[in-house]
């Protein structure tokens, strides 16, 4: 387990996209944190709540960084023990709708970014 208000965020620069892990984050980063964060092009988010941020509070992050790709992470996807909520809730806050279909990967080119913040919902792996 975490130690309370730990958490470690990765900011990685692959082939000129900006890319933001925020790790297992709990609450809002702080001001120093959101300047880092907010050159990210695509942003990996925790959303299941149960000590992991809440559909709101991601939501607000993703609003307060601006990715033009926003990926959502640890939230319930299957049977797995730990006490998370959904993606569903997440998505409304975003305006968005669970795919009809989900890979489990991703090829992202900086010139095929988005516009605007879209929500890309990618298929669980592992255990």
């Amino acid at each position: 387990k975490r130690a309370k208000g730990y958490n470690v965020a990765f900011v990685i620069t692959l082939d000129e996209i900006v890319v933001a892990h925020l790790g297992d984050l709990g609450a809002l980063p702080l001001p120093d944190q959101v300047e880092e964060l907010s050159q990210a092009d695509v942003a990996l988010v925790p959303v299941g709540g149960n000590g992991h941020l809440d559909a709101a509070a991601a939501a607000q992050i993703v609003g307060t960084l601006e990715p033009k790709l926003v990926i959502p992470m640890l939230y319930k996807a299957g049977s797995e023990s730990e006490r998370l909520d959904k993606i569903e809730p997440f998505l409304k806050e975003m305006g968005a709708q669970m795919p009809k279909s989900i890979d489990n990967h991703v090829n992202i080119t900086a010139s095929g970014l988005p516009e605007h913040t879209t929500v890309q919902v990618l298929a669980p792996r592992g255990d």
